[in-house]
């Protein structure tokens, strides 16, 4: 679900990464908050991430939990790690 939101997050235009001049950077319209600059895809970022890391669950919850609540201790930890990431890419918290 996390992932799927933030792929509407690209569709509105929130939650954008900084200014970025790698091939795979994405732009705006003039009339959007970057002024149409290139900037970091950080909401696909996040979406890949979270893709590879629900894989990693899945894999986990397969090969059998040597505890109960191991599945959701990796979701806690892998997401945050993602999250801790990611914030230093993007560029919304600085309209705030």
């Amino acid at each position: 679900g996390l992932a799927i939101g933030r792929i509407g997050c690209v569709l509105a235009g929130c939650c954008y990464g900084s200014v970025c001049h790698l091939p795979w950077a994405i732009r705006y319209p003039a009339s959007h908050v970057t002024a149409a600059l290139p900037v970091h895809p950080v909401q696909l970022y996040e979406t890949l991430s979270l893709l590879v890391l629900t894989l990693l669950m899945l894999w986990q919850e397969k090969k059998g939990a040597r505890y109960h609540g191991r599945t959701t201790c990796l979701f806690l930890i892998g997401y945050g790690l993602i999250r801790f990431a990611l914030e230093y890419i993007r560029g919304d918290r600085l309209v705030w």
